[in-house]
């Protein structure tokens, strides 16, 4: 993915985040409308993907050619905004393991779908993040950062930039990523923010 500058980011995390209602003629909207009514918010989030995931060719025409999107970054922006959903609706209730089950019954089982209904032209692969419901909350960004930096399965695609945060995670583990003092563990990485 090449690097976007915040402001396009912004600008089309925006139009993710768009309410919408899903319509009934749409393919997920069997799936979505059992948890209108128990689970509001990941019905909601489910019609946000559904419009997000379809918007693609519209996004060009809304924003202007300064602010053009290929469809590598698109899917990129995509995958990082129902990953930030994600981390967001696990880490916000209660019941971390219930709430991961919900995520993946609910709202993981849309993006294949989504995909089928958009043909192999304009489809996404989904990368998902993993979120460890058994690790203390101050560890949690480090350690899923660094669990799914490793874990990553490779990919090469035309014309991408390596994640840089990952990048730097290597570098660092090289100048010792972890050590003890003073009988407590500090983990050191860096974060590079778009």
């Amino acid at each position: 993915m090449t690097y976007l500058d915040k402001n396009k980011k912004d600008l089309i995390f925006s139009y993710f985040n768009q309410e919408y209602e899903i319509a009934e003629s749409s393919e997920i909207y069997n799936l979505l409308d059992p948890i209108k009514e128990t689970h509001e918010v990941l019905y909601n989030i489910g019609c946000k993907l559904d419009n997000s995931y379809k918007m693609r060719q519209i996004l060009q025409v809304k924003i202007d050619e300064s602010n053009s999107i290929n469809k590598d970054d698109f899917c990129s922006l995509l995958n990082e905004w129902l990953n930030s959903k994600k981390v967001e609706y696990i880490s916000g209730k209660p019941d971390c393991e219930s709430n991961t089950k919900l995520w993946e019954q609910k709202i993981e089982i849309l993006w294949p779908k989504l995909k089928q209904s958009v043909g192999d032209g304009e489809s996404c692969e989904r990368y998902k993040v993993t979120y460890n419901c058994f690790i203390s909350p101050e560890f949690k960004t480090p350690i899923t950062l660094i669990h799914n930096c490793l874990n990553r399965k490779k990919r090469i695609l035309q014309n991408t930039v390596p994640e840089e945060s990952c990048k730097l995670l290597e570098r660092s583990s090289e100048n010792e990523i972890s050590h003890f003092e003073r009988e407590r563990i500090n983990i050191g990485y860096y974060y590079s923010g778009n």
